[in-house]
């Protein structure tokens, strides 16, 4: 009940934070609440939890890495039978592409004045930490 209960925690912060622009706070979340929807034994969970972890990547135009991530996903749970989390996936990639075709991601040079201004985003000077590894700090 405890990790549930934790596990509900973080992902309400993660989303406040992906919605503030707070990227680095929001893939750090994202991390924790992987590993415990691991520790609960749901890997569907587990998987959804990365796909969060791969829009912080999008909205900070590391694209590459989001389609690394997004497309290891998709891998493993069409292996599992996991048709939601293929269904976000699509969604993530599609949503990366018009990113990618729009130069929308922060630091891009386009004009702010269309249907993609609200998915622009402050920098966050923080890098993302992409070593971290939650179980060891536990």
């Amino acid at each position: 009940v405890r990790l549930q209960s934790l596990n509900a925690f973080f992902s309400t912060l993660g989303g406040g934070y992906f919605l503030c622009r707070y990227l680095t706070t929001a893939v750090q979340l994202a991390r924790w609440q992987r590993t415990i929807a691991l520790s609960l034994g749901d890997r569907d969970l587990a998987a959804r939890c990365t796909v969060n972890e791969a829009y912080n990547y999008i909205h900070a135009g590391k694209l590459k890495h989001a389609f690394h991530l997004i497309k290891k996903v998709k891998e493993d749970a069409t292996k599992r039978g996991d048709m939601l989390t293929v269904s976000m996936c699509k969604s993530a990639r599609y949503f990366a592409k018009r990113v990618q075709n729009n130069m929308a991601f922060e630091g891009s040079k386009q004009g702010v004045d269309d249907e993609l201004q609200r998915i622009r985003i402050v920098a966050d000077h923080d890098k993302i930490n992409r070593t971290f590894r939650p179980l060891h700090e536990l």
